[in-house]
């Protein structure tokens, strides 16, 4: 006698609820993925060299910064030890780039602008593992192309 229940289903049957889109689908995932990944790219580089966008927040963290290259310490006047960033590992990354004689506006715009493009990636991966991929997709086109995203990244913060 079998065990007809909804909770027994076989195995086999519980992989193709949605997990498992096979090698096809993941490559499609994985090429509309980084399209979409490319696209939002391209869409902050065109805007931030139509606009040159900066804001407050990123000259503030900027000086912060500097300040830790040139050794006065994590410091926005030298001398007065008050925490003003609000974004303390992002201002050492830029740091390390002033230390080491890059652009820290260059080098920090560059790792938002492409943080953003791996986030469209991952928002395609992600719905893809969830057997949604063109909920995904769609997701991700949005957040490559919608004002508040765009302007965060290409603002320096």
């Amino acid at each position: 006698m079998t065990d007809e229940s909804p909770d027994s289903v076989p195995a086999k049957v519980e992989l193709h609820r949605g997990l498992d889109t096979g090698l096809a689908g993941d490559r499609l995932d994985w090429t509309v993925g980084f399209l979409i990944a490319v696209y939002a790219i391209l869409v902050r580089v065109y805007v931030l060299l139509t606009t040159h966008s900066t804001h407050e927040d990123f000259l503030i963290t900027l000086r912060y910064a500097e300040n830790i290259a040139s050794g006065r310490g994590f410091v926005y006047n030298a001398g007065e030890h008050v925490l003003g960033t609000t974004t303390p590992l992002y201002t050492l990354l830029l740091a390390i780039a002033a230390w080491i004689h890059l652009d820290p506006v260059l080098a920090g715009k560059s790792v938002n602008i492409l943080a953003s493009g791996a986030t469209c990636y991952v928002i395609v991966r992600l719905g893809a593992a969830v057997g949604r991929s063109r909920v995904s997709w769609f997701a991700a086109l949005l957040y490559a192309s919608t004002s508040a995203p765009i302007n965060f990244s290409i603002g320096g913060m």
